[in-house]
C-alpha cells in the first residue's frame, strides 16, 4: 500500500491565511497462504470465505438472475453458470466485493480572516461493499412475515404475467444473495467549525477575562453516498440495523483567565 498527505497555503497575508491539506491511501491485500495445505476455509461466525488469490474480506455467494416474466419467480445462476429457480446455499460465486476499501482518505480547507476562522474536514471511502441484514426485516416477500415490508422498491413487484422487474412476486422466499449487498462508499463533511476570537482589548487592560472565542460545530452534516443500509461509516462485513453516526451540532465560549 501506499499514502501520501499534502498542505498547501493558497493564500497568505498580513491578516488573512487560507489553508488546503488532503490525504489518500491506497492498500490492497491479497491472500498468499492459508495455515497447512488449506486453499479455501468458511469461518463459521461471519460466514466470509478465505481462499488464496483471493482478498481478505471478499464476498461470496448465489448471485442473482433476474425474475421470470412468465411467472414472477426469481433466478439465479448455478455453479456451472447455468440459470435455474431452485436456490442453493451452496452457491459459492465469488463476488469481486470487499468490506475493506483499497482507496480511502479525507481533504479540508483551513481559512484565518482576522480573528474570524472557519475550517470543514471531509472524509471518503472508495469502493467498499457491506451485507444488509436487515432486509430480510424491510423487503422480504414472505407473508407469514406481516407487515415487514418497507422499501420503495418492493413497488415495482412482479403481478402478472408479462412483468419485466427485478423484485419477484409476493410470498417469495427471501434469499440473502448478492442484492444483499450495498456498496458503502461515501463522501461526508465530517467537521465544519466557525469561530471568532473576541479581541482582549474589548476587556479592557486588567481584566479578570482577558479572552474568549464563540464557535460553532457541525458534524456528520453532509454525506453523500448510494448506499442503501443507515450509515456507510459502519465498519464490519454486515449492517444489523445498526445505529448510524448522529448529526450533531455544538455552540460554546471559551474564556481566557
Amino acid at each position: 500500500g501506499i499514502e501520501l498527505q499534502f498542505s498547501y497555503d493558497l493564500l497568505q497575508t498580513r491578516n488573512m491565511l487560507w489553508t488546503v491539506y488532503g490525504n489518500v491511501a491506497y492498500n490492497h491485500n491479497e491472500i498468499l497462504a492459508l495455515y497447512g495445505d488449506t486453499e479455501d476455509y468458511v469461518d463459521g461466525a461471519t460466514g466470509l470465505r478465505y481462499a488464496v488469490g483471493h482478498r481478505f474480506g471478499e464476498f461470496t455467494g448465489g448471485i442473482f438472475a433476474g425474475v421470470d416474466p412468465r411467472d414472477g419467480n426469481p433466478t439465479w445462476y448455478d455453479a456451472d453458470g447455468n440459470v435455474t429457480k431452485i436456490w442453493s446455499d451452496s452457491f459459492n460465486h465469488w463476488y469481486g466485493k470487499s468490506y475493506i476499501a483499497d482507496w480511502s482518505g479525507g481533504f479540508g480547507t483551513n481559512l484565518m480572516i482576522g480573528n474570524l476562522q472557519v475550517s470543514a474536514d471531509f472524509s471518503w471511502v472508495g469502493d467498499r461493499w457491506m451485507w444488509l441484514n436487515e432486509l430480510f426485516y424491510t423487503s422480504n416477500l414472505n407473508g407469514s412475515l406481516g407487515g415487514a415490508r418497507y422499501e420503495r422498491r418492493l413497488l415495482n413487484l412482479w403481478q402478472e404475467p408479462g412483468d419485466v422487474t427485478d423484485v419477484p412476486k409476493a410470498g417469495t422466499t427471501f434469499q440473502f444473495d448478492d442484492t444483499a449487498y450495498s456498496n458503502a462508499a461515501f463522501l461526508r463533511l465530517k467537521n465544519l467549525t466557525i469561530s471568532y476570537n473576541i479581541p482582549s482589548s474589548l476587556f479592557g487592560n486588567g481584566a479578570f477575562i482577558q479572552g474568549a472565542r464563540v464557535y460553532a460545530i457541525g458534524r456528520n452534516l453532509l454525506t453523500f453516498s448510494g448506499y442503501r443500509g443507515f450509515d456507510p461509516e459502519y465498519f464490519a462485513n454486515g449492517s444489523k440495523g445498526t445505529y448510524p453516526g448522529t448529526r450533531q451540532y455544538t455552540l460554546g465560549v471559551e474564556f481566557s483567565f
